[in-house]
C-alpha cells in the first residue's frame, strides 16, 4: 500500500500577487526565490479579578498576521517586490529608485503572499513589508526583514497557473565599494579596509484597526517615523580614528554601499547593482576584536538633507521591466 508523506518544509514555496486594491486577493503567480513564515498574530487581554489567584476567561483583540524573512542572499530581482512596499512605488523600471518623501505619503504596493505547497498552504492579504536589514562581509551579502498583512487564511492550496518563477540573480559576498565624502560630489572609496557593512531599516508602518464587529481585519496602515541605522567595521589605523573628530563634531558627511552581482562568471557586463547613498553623522564608535584583528565599529545615523531631499537614497539595478 502506498503513503503520500505529511507536508514537509522542503517543499515550502513562496509565491505573490501585486494587489490592485489593498486587501482585496490577486492570484499570487509570482514565485520569488526568497523564502519567510507567516504567524497568527491574535493579542489576548489577560483578566484576573481583584483576589482571584488565576486568571479567567480572557477576550482576543482584533487578529493580523506576521512573517519574517530569514537572512539569505540579496536577491537583485526579489528585492524589487520589497522595495516597492516597504519604500513606494518606483516609476522607472530596470533602474529602480527609491527616497522616502519626508513631508507627505507616498503610493506603495501591497501584496496577496501564498505560502506552503501544491496541496496545504497559507495566504495573507494586504500584505506589506515593514522592514530590511542589509549585511555584507567577505562572505555573504545577505538581507533579512519582516512583514505584516490580515488575517493569515489556511487550508490554502497554491496557485499552479500562470506562475512565474524570478530571476536568480544573488549579489557576490565581497564585490562591494564603500564610500564617504563632505558632499555627495566628493564621496571617494574609504581607504582603511572595510570588513563589514550594514543597513537597516524598520518600523515603517502600522496597521490600523477600526470599532467594526463585522471585520476583525485591519482596515488601512499609517506610515510611522523609520528607525534607520547603518555601519561599518574597519581596519583599526589613524585614519579610522580620524572619524572620531568627525563625531566629536557632529558633522554632516555622506556614504555610499554598492553591491554587485551577475548571473555567472561568464556572464558579461554586470546589470546588477544595489547602491545605497545617504547623509549621515556618527552615532558611536569603538573598539571590537573580529577574527583576532583589532578593527572600529563606526555606527552612523541616516539624516535629512535639504540639498539632496532625502535621508536616503536606494537605486536598484535589474533586468525586471515591471513588477
Amino acid at each position: 500500500m502506498s503513503a503520500t508523506p505529511i507536508r514537509s518544509t522542503v517543499f515550502n514555496r513562496m509565491q505573490l500577487g501585486m494587489e490592485t486594491t489593498p486587501g482585496v486577493v490577486v492570484a499570487a503567480t509570482r514565485r520569488p526565490a526568497m523564502g519567510l513564515r507567516w504567524q497568527p498574530n491574535i493579542p489576548v487581554n489577560v483578566y484576573r479579578p481583584d483576589g482571584w489567584r488565576y486568571s479567567i476567561e480572557s477576550p482576543v483583540q482584533k487578529e493580523y498576521a506576521t512573517a519574517d524573512m530569514p537572512e539569505q542572499p540579496i536577491n537583485f530581482s526579489d528585492l524589487t517586490y520589497w522595495l516597492s512596499s516597504i519604500m513606494h512605488v518606483a516609476a522607472v523600471a530596470g533602474t529602480w529608485v527609491f527616497a522616502h518623501d519626508p513631508f507627505n505619503p507616498q503610493a506603495i504596493q501591497t501584496y496577496t503572499i501564498e505560502r506552503g505547497t501544491g496541496t496545504s498552504g497559507e495566504k495573507v492579504a494586504y500584505a506589506i513589508c515593514n522592514s530590511l536589514n542589509f549585511r555584507w562581509t567577505k562572505e555573504v551579502a545577505s538581507m533579512s526583514g519582516s512583514l505584516f498583512g490580515q488575517i493569515m487564511a489556511t487550508g490554502q492550496t497554491l496557485a499552479t497557473s500562470g506562475v512565474t518563477e524570478n530571476t536568480k540573480a544573488l549579489a557576490i559576498p565581497g564585490k562591494n565599494t564603500i564610500k564617504i565624502g563632505t558632499t555627495v560630489g566628493g564621496i571617494a572609496k574609504i581607504a582603511q579596509g572595510v570588513l563589514e557593512a550594514g543597513f537597516n531599516i524598520g518600523g515603517v508602518y502600522s496597521p490600523n484597526f477600526y470599532l467594526d464587529e463585522t471585520d476583525r481585519n485591519f482596515g488601512d496602515v499609517k506610515a510611522d517615523a523609520p528607525t534607520v541605522s547603518a555601519n561599518l567595521v574597519v581596519k583599526s589605523n589613524s585614519a579610522a580614528w580620524g572619524y572620531l573628530s568627525n563625531l566629536r563634531a557632529s558633522d554632516k558627511l555622506f556614504c555610499q554601499i554598492q553591491s554587485f552581482g551577475n548571473l555567472g562568471p561568464n556572464s558579461g557586463a554586470d546589470p546588477y547593482e544595489l547602491k545605497i547613498l545617504f547623509p549621515f553623522q556618527f552615532d558611536q564608535q569603538g573598539f571590537t576584536d573580529t577574527n583576532g584583528l583589532e578593527t572600529n565599529t563606526l555606527t552612523m545615523r541616516p539624516i535629512y538633507d535639504t540639498t539632496q531631499g532625502y535621508a536616503f537614497q536606494i537605486t536598484l539595478v535589474n533586468t525586471m521591466a515591471t513588477l
